[in-house]
């Protein structure tokens, strides 16, 4: 059952064609990495996807110290890929290095911020003076001309500072906030770190302030059914975080922008489903924080991986799945979070821990998700 609310870019099939591909290409201490001439082979091999070609997006721990990170960017986009890069901030991020970076032909910049304030952010990372660095960096990557991205994770530990980090998001002149929702890690207990209620209330909230700026979401595939079910009209009354998010957002940019934006649903993606990951030596899995191999490009190329991996091919056909999701009626539009799954119950195909849905009328197993 692929579920009956979708909301794919016509002429993308994600079977065949991934809208993301993330290839980290590199990461300290990994023995392996690609060479310069495996780069450019794998970047060849995502240009043959002719019809609709998958957005680029180059990470890693150390990326800038890679010697061929320019002759990368420049392959790839000489070949008419959409290069992005997702970038810890690090010594060498500097005014010059983002010009070279927008000279070679990089889009979008992706930094990452997980707190309004310093405190939070440098001990979020265990960095002193990670948070003044990132604030320089965004700056100077839109006086370059680059598209700022700001990354986030909101956990327990930051939840409270949501709308200052938003505010400070949108002072920066970022074009889009992605949210990823912490992943639970406590396998076998089937607890996670917001209860579903809580949970729901964030995401509601993501919808709320998506008319202030464009709204993503990692991990987190249930905003687009929430974006779904307010398009239809449906009403979230919310729980108490839900109204101190929704306070707190008022005060600090006020009841609506000057300029509202029409909000937009997040993209249609999930792991292995229109996403793919390849690691610094090769290696294929379905999502960042799904480590379940599916194949390396040194042996097959990625779009043969991707198109014939039988974990990929499942984690894509809501029927092969377990559980709650697998009958869900959003199904094709969400799909749960596959890493959430991963991490309660060591299954990618089974229910999504985190999601309080429940279609009326149905009914699960008391082992399954209980509404909320």
């Amino acid at each position: 059952m692929t579920g009956s609310h979708t909301s794919r870019p016509a002429r993308h099939d994600i079977h065949v064609t991934p809208l993301i591909v993330i290839w980290e290409v590199t990461r300290t201490g990994h023995p392996g990495e690609l060479d310069t001439d495996e780069g450019r082979a794998l970047l060849d091999s995502l240009a043959t996807w002719h019809r609709s070609r998958p957005q680029v997006v180059l990470t890693g721990p150390g990326i800038l110290g890679r010697g061929d990170l320019t002759e990368l960017i420049r392959h790839g986009t000489g070949l008419g890929l959409e290069i992005s890069l997702s970038l810890p901030v690090a010594p060498g991020l500097d005014r010059r290095k983002l010009a070279e970076l927008y000279a070679a032909g990089v889009t979008t910049l992706a930094l990452t911020l997980d707190g309004a304030a310093a405190a939070t952010h440098d001990q979020f990372h265990d960095v002193p003076g990670a948070f003044d660095r990132t604030i320089r960096a965004a700056r100077e990557a839109t006086l370059a001309g680059l598209r700022l991205q700001i990354n986030s994770t909101l956990t327990p530990a930051n939840l409270a500072e949501a709308p200052a980090l938003l505010a400070r998001v949108i002072g920066l002149g970022a074009r889009q906030w992605n949210v990823s929702l912490l992943v639970p890690t406590d396998r076998g207990t089937g607890r996670c770190d917001l209860s579903g209620a809580e949970h729901e209330d964030v995401l509601h909230w993501l919808r709320d302030v998506s008319d202030r700026i464009v709204v993503e979401a990692t991990d987190a595939p249930q905003l687009r059914r929430v974006f779904h079910q307010r398009a239809q009209g449906a009403d979230h009354a919310g729980g108490e975080l839900y109204g101190r998010l929704t306070t707190e957002t008022v005060r600090l940019l006020g009841a609506r922008p000057a300029a509202p934006r029409r909000p937009r649903p997040p993209m249609v993606v999930n792991a292995g489903s229109g996403l793919v990951v390849i690691g610094p030596a090769g290696d294929v899995r379905p999502d960042r924080l799904l480590p379940v191999h599916c194949g390396n490009i040194r042996e097959s190329p990625l779009p043969e991986i991707y198109a014939q991996s039988p974990v990929l091919r499942r984690l894509r056909d809501p029927s092969t799945w377990t559980g709650g999701c697998t009958s869900c009626e959003f199904a094709g539009l969400c799909g749960g979070s596959r890493a959430a799954a991963y991490a309660v119950s060591g299954d990618p195909l089974a229910s999504d821990p985190t999601c309080p849905y429940v279609p009326e009328g149905r009914e699960f197993p008391e082992t399954d998700r209980q509404p909320v």
